[in-house]
């Protein structure tokens, strides 16, 4: 039975997978790696390399059998730029990534709401960054966006975020691709991390981790009172965890009883204001925190707890509570794999994770069968709607 369009891409996106995993690689490599014919590999990489996804970057050594020397693959880091974005209720962080999941540049900038709504405030924003970029004649292919809430990443659609005002599902992504003509990615901050995470390990990510995100912003963006927000992640044999409403890691301490807006136990409603000011209330935080994460560390057999956010800055206190809770907390004499660390992107981890979203997109093997409308292009596919639509200086 001759090929389908389906499995060929199959066969495409395996390879850039692979050359994304494991570059710099050679064709060979690949063939070996992904049990493929030589010259079907060398068909794909022409056309990759037509299209400006991947280059040709240095010669391999030929070996003890001597021979021609097998020429090395690497995605192309000036293919285009992804522009990761995290949006809090007083500013945005922003991240520019390229192809290879290298960060380029960096920044802040105020997001003033003022009553717009969301839209309308992010959409200035995202333009101003746009032009800014353009006039650089530096290419802009995609949008990644971490947002604080309940999301729906398969279609892009905010079904509620408390901090940012959104009381209602908003398909965010459907608007912001409208407006600009590029493909949109739309996540939660928290899960943003764990992303990050699997991106930067992806030669060999970790199998069952979790995330803790804890941030000091205002409650919500019409109430300025300020107060450290909590939210946990989950990434189990390989895949994130979403749950069956997208509610997955939204945290409200098992220990708390009152009605205040805080996530924690015994407290009002300025705690985020009080934590750095009395050593009582810092210290009966992140011991709760420590005793809740502790729980599910165990109970969900997981291999390793990543901090997030202003979090890092109690580290040394964090893993000190960590360590001592899981002890306690386990059923069997001793728990001797407890491991526990803060993000290497520091404050950048949300921004530099809705990049790495879009990467895993760019990159992802989807299964014949899917049914691939545009929520879900990615793959070879997301390439080709890139070069159709971005990079053709379409829509704006």
């Amino acid at each position: 039975m001759p090929p389908t369009a389906a499995t060929s891409n199959i066969t495409i996106n395996r390879v850039l997978r692979v050359l994304w995993e494991q570059a710099p690689i050679s064709r060979i490599e690949i063939a070996r790696i992904l049990d493929l014919d030589k010259s079907t590999v060398t068909k794909i990489v022409s056309n990759l390399m037509e299209q400006g996804i991947i280059v040709e970057t240095s010669l391999r050594d030929s070996g003890p059998a001597g021979g021609r020397k097998a020429v090395n693959l690497s995605m192309n880091p000036d293919y285009g730029f992804i522009l990761g974005m995290e949006i809090q209720t007083e500013g945005i962080r922003s991240t520019l990534v390229d192809l290879t999941g290298a960060i380029r540049e960096q920044d802040t900038e105020a997001l003033e709401l003022d009553g717009l709504g969301i839209f309308p405030a992010l959409s200035q924003c995202i333009r101003r960054r746009k032009i800014l970029l353009e006039n650089r004649g530096i290419p802009l292919i995609a949008l990644g966006i971490g947002i604080s809430g309940l999301i729906d990443p398969g279609n892009g659609t905010v079904l509620r975020s408390n901090p940012l005002g959104i009381k209602h599902p908003m398909n965010l992504k459907q608007e912001l691709e409208d407006s600009f003509g590029l493909p949109v990615f739309i996540e939660n901050d928290t899960k943003c991390c764990c992303w990050a995470e699997m991106v930067k390990t992806r030669r060999d990510p970790p199998r069952s981790f979790m995330y803790i995100l804890g941030e000091f912003r205002r409650i919500s963006e019409s109430l300025p009172i300020r107060t450290l927000s909590v939210g946990f992640s989950f990434v189990i044999n390989g895949s994130i965890l979403y749950g069956e409403n997208f509610t997955t890691g939204e945290f409200r301490s098992i220990l708390k009883r009152d009605r205040h807006h805080t996530q924690f136990s015994a407290s009002t409603i300025d705690e985020g204001e009080r934590f750095e000011a009395d050593p009582a209330v810092h210290e009966h935080v992140l011991d709760e925190l420590a005793r809740n994460g502790a729980f599910l560390f165990n109970m969900l057999n997981l291999g390793w707890i990543g901090l997030a956010g202003d979090l890092e800055e109690y580290r040394d206190e964090l893993i000190r509570a960590f360590h001592r809770e899981i002890q306690e907390n386990w059923v069997y004499p001793n728990q001797s794999k407890i491991e526990v660390g803060v993000t290497s992107f520091g404050k950048w981890a949300v921004a530099y994770g809705a990049g790495a979203v879009v990467l895993e997109n760019l990159f992802a093997v989807p299964q014949i069968g899917t049914d691939c409308s545009a929520p879900c292009r990615s793959g070879i596919e997301l390439f080709q709607y890139i070069g159709e639509v971005c990079k053709t200086g379409a829509a704006d």
